[in-house]
């Protein structure tokens, strides 16, 4: 079976494998007969070196085979083990001519290649049927990070309790509490005493507590007044003029409420006690408290009602009540607020209704003494005034 050996690439064919002829042949080939002959022949090789040197240098390098199928590469394998070894294919001589003569300096034609005959292979074995493809995990599901821990704090810088109390008494000013204000600046004069801050805060809270008390304080006395309470009402004026004495709603309702209130008082002290008015100057004292009520022109319904039952009283008690004394002639009578009546057997006054104080005297006698209440409206029994015993 002859020898066969696989094709080479078509790189491979158009390689050209050239011995260069030594330069000491050529020179022998010349003779003695000069040197310049020689150089003419190293020229010409010189050049020939060159163009070999730059034809392998530009050369493209081979490009890798693909890889084999491993399908193909089993059968392959099996083939040439079936085959026996002549008639496997001979490796190609790559084996370089050894320069034994001296070539002349000339071209030299590319080796004419061979063809060779392709072999079949024989029938490939079975080939075994590759395991299925093992399934793919699927990828794993991404994790996600972990949270990131915030900031560390900064250290909180020692707290200052002056700050503190100043913070604390200029918020309680925004939202109106005096009171708080009031304490949370003395804590802060009490830290830092004669502070010009916190003594203004405190000033301001001061004010703030005043004033509101003042309010508090006209309410009361308007309320006082609008039940006719004049002396609450009075009370309440008074002390605002004690907070502040120019607070002029304060001095004018003080002496409005004054004024009210002895006109309450007297009317009451005439009501509660009419008998009193039995006399001109207590009825003359009452009767000017009507007139005053009636010339007001606010609106105070009781002491209208205090002043129209007093004016009732006054006209009642004015009224004159006969009055009958009777004595022995001799005895000298006198009635107080009305005067010397003398010595009489029977005698009849006219009287207003009151208290009346009735004396009898007479020489060498002790004198006599009678009280006489004279209701209005009535005529009491005749008041007998004789003096009996001696002395």
């Amino acid at each position: 079976m002859p020898d066969l050996q696989p094709p080479e690439s078509p790189r491979k064919r158009a390689r050209i494998h050239l011995t260069p002829p030594e330069p000491a042949a050529l020179v022998k080939t010349v003779g003695p007969s000069g040197h310049w002959p020689s150089v003419f022949i190293l020229i010409p090789v010189v050049v020939a070196l060159l163009g070999i040197f730059l034809l392998r240098t530009s050369e493209p390098s081979e490009e890798p085979e693909p890889p084999a199928d491993p399908l193909s590469a089993v059968a392959a394998s099996a083939t040439e083990e079936t085959q026996p070894d002549a008639a496997r294919p001979a490796a190609l001589s790559s084996e370089e001519p050894t320069p034994a003569q001296t070539v002349p300096a000339q071209t030299v034609p590319a080796p004419e290649l061979e063809e060779f005959p392709m072999v079949e292979a024989g029938p490939s074995p079975p080939v075994a049927t590759p395991p299925p493809p093992v399934a793919t995990p699927p990828p794993p599901v991404a994790t996600p990070p972990p949270p990131v821990a915030p900031p560390a704090p900064r250290p909180t810088p020692p707290a200052d309790p002056f700050a503190e109390a100043m913070t604390r008494g200029l918020a309680a000013l925004d939202r109106a509490d005096h009171a708080v204000a009031q304490e949370a600046f003395q804590a802060a004069l009490g830290i830092r005493p004669g502070a010009p801050q916190a003594e203004d805060g405190l000033r301001r809270a001061k004010d703030g507590l005043k004033a509101r008390r003042i309010l508090e304080l006209q309410r009361r006395a308007e309320t006082a007044e609008a039940a006719e309470d004049w002396r609450q009402a009075l009370k309440s004026y008074d002390e605002v003029l004690g907070l502040d004495p120019a607070v002029g709603f304060a001095q004018n309702g003080r002496q409005r409420s004054l004024e009210m209130a002895e006109l309450a008082d007297g009317l009451a002290f005439h009501l509660a006690n009419p008998g009193r008015l039995g006399t001109e100057e207590v009825s003359a004292e009452a009767a000017a408290l009507i007139d005053r009520v009636a010339a007001l022109t606010a609106e105070v319904p009781q002491l209208r009602q205090q002043a129209a039952r007093l004016d009732a009283e006054v006209r009642t008690w004015s009224q004159p009540v006969e009055v009958w004394l009777e004595s022995d002639n001799i005895t000298e009578v006198t009635v107080y607020r009305v005067g010397r009546l003398g010595a009489f057997q029977r005698h009849a006054l006219e009287l207003r209704p009151g208290t009346y104080t009735i004396v009898g005297s007479r020489s060498g006698y002790r004198d006599v003494r009678r009280q006489v209440v004279v209701e209005p409206g009535g005529a009491p029994p005749p008041v007998v005034v004789r003096c009996d015993e001696e002395i």
